[in-house]
């Protein structure tokens, strides 16, 4: 029955996969960690949803990856990040932010702004590369998984921006869209403390990882004089800024451009760009 159904599944690929991913979305808790399970099963992938009903939230783990759990608040993120694998999961975030063309040693402070859970120390945890992660994640409900998914790394609960204050925040936990600039769809507004990114960070960064829902160019002015020590910079610059959806592709390559970065590699499918600071330049 189970490779009936596998067939079935090779041959309607992606049409099985949207009525799935639709039932899902109707389920909760252990109902849908049951679902998608089974789903896996069949599918044969070696990712498992559990539901902690003590903690009320989900983690996934992996048989590739024995003893690692990734925690996750909301089943629209669990399927949307994990459903290929968790392993798959941190690929593609490497392949995204163009991580794999780049040479880390022990030691070397990654700045993940916009850390959502985690997932960006997950492609280094992989790969055994002990770099001292620093991640920034305002919204409540992903900041409590983001500290149980980075291990040694530091997690910050603030937002960041051009100055110190206390700003509206706008929640978009299902969609991992939440921002300082209110967006076309959220789930609610709460308050939040930002910082200047400048006072926060102590000596160089090998590398700063920017998905700030349209705010980049605001935290790359928060970083001051400290931009001087930052060697490179990996940033989402697509269509998600404000209420009219703006790309911050323009004035983030303006504003580093004028400041002695380059650019090293640009994609377009999400409208990803990495810089290298010039003066430390000359190499991965």
């Amino acid at each position: 029955m189970i490779e009936m159904l596998r067939k079935y599944i090779r041959f309607h690929a992606n049409g099985f996969e949207q009525i799935v991913i639709s039932l899902l979305l109707r389920t909760k808790r252990r109902g849908f960690c049951w679902m998608f399970n089974l789903w896996m099963k069949i599918s044969r992938k070696d990712v498992r949803f559990v539901y902690s009903k003590r903690e009320l939230r989900y983690y996934a783990t992996a048989k590739a990856l024995p003893g690692r759990k990734v925690f996750f608040k909301h089943e629209r993120q669990g399927l949307v990040n994990y459903r290929q694998g968790l392993s798959e999961r941190a690929n593609s975030i490497g392949k995204t932010y163009f991580l794999e063309g780049l040479q880390f040693n022990d030691g070397d402070v990654v700045v993940d702004c916009g850390a959502n859970l985690g997932d960006l120390k997950l492609w280094f945890d992989i790969r055994g590369m002990n770099i001292s992660y620093i991640g920034f994640e305002p919204s409540p409900e992903e900041f409590g998984c983001l500290q149980d998914n980075i291990g040694t790394g530091v997690a910050k609960s603030v937002g960041l921006w051009n100055k110190e204050g206390s700003f509206e925040f706008f929640v978009s936990s299902q969609k991992a869209d939440s921002s300082l600039i209110e967006p076309k769809h959220y789930e609610s507004v709460i308050e939040i403390p930002t910082i200047r990114l400048e006072d926060a960070l102590e000596g160089p960064v090998k590398l700063l990882k920017l998905e700030a829902e349209g705010g980049e160019p605001e935290i790359l002015e928060g970083l001051g004089e400290r931009l001087a020590d930052v060697h490179f910079i990996t940033a989402d610059l697509g269509y998600e800024r404000g209420m009219l959806e703006e790309s911050t592709l323009v004035p983030v390559v303006n504003f580093l451009l004028e400041r002695g970065f380059s650019i090293r590699a640009i994609s377009h499918d999400r409208i990803v760009a990495l810089f290298e600071n010039n003066i430390m330049g000359g190499g991965k």
